[in-house]
């Protein structure tokens, strides 16, 4: 994603491509409280928010290598930010720097299964210490801040989540998609919420 030179004899490399911002983005997370912080998730070249407060002309700054997949901005504290890896290997930074904190990983936590390529996952509308993720099945996470429990609320399926959404309107009904179908539950807070397939015919 940059493009370096080095004179002859010179100990290091300059980086011509400072500043200019060309990656193919996988997703954009926006600030709630600010216009002007963004994180992005790119192709191939990691993970980088974008700050106007940050001196220089290059306001971007890569905050985790790698590729770059969902990423969301905490909307009542902006220096949560959550960036994820391939497959669902989710971080987070709660100073707005690097993104060095698992919040959620095959191997982590009791989480036993991989996600798709770009794991989607969303925090909770309300609050946000609380996320939702779709590996192969979809997981609820609590206490997502600091020391993370997470708990599977659907079972036995074998195909990856490709989409997920919490209801702004009512915080107890979910949506998620996978393999060309379509659920959704209105009892999300229960240890087994109820999904059913609202799959249009």
């Amino acid at each position: 994603g940059r493009l370096y030179s080095r004179r002859p004899g010179a100990s290091s490399f300059t980086n011509l491509t400072s500043g200019l911002n060309i990656s193919q983005i996988y997703r954009i997370g926006q600030s709630a409280q600010s216009p002007s912080i963004v994180i992005a998730g790119w192709q191939d070249n990691g993970t980088g928010f974008y700050r106007n407060s940050i001196s220089g002309a290059n306001k971007w700054k890569t905050n985790m290598g790698g590729d770059g997949m969902e990423c969301i901005i905490d909307p009542t504290d902006s220096n949560y930010m959550y960036g994820a890896l391939y497959y669902g290997d989710i971080r987070r930074t709660s100073s707005g720097g690097t993104l060095n904190t698992t919040t959620a990983n095959t191997g982590s936590f009791g989480i036993n299964e991989q996600g798709a390529w770009v794991t989607p996952y969303v925090l909770h509308n309300q609050n946000p210490n609380k996320m939702f993720v779709g590996y192969k099945n979809i997981w609820r996470g609590t206490n997502i801040k600091s020391s993370p429990v997470w708990a599977k609320i659907t079972t036995g399926f074998t195909s990856n989540v490709v989409a997920i959404e919490h209801c702004e309107g009512d915080t107890s009904r979910m949506y998620y998609s996978r393999s060309g179908k379509f659920y959704r539950t209105d009892s999300l807070y229960l240890a087994n919420p109820v999904f059913r397939d609202i799959t249009a015919k």
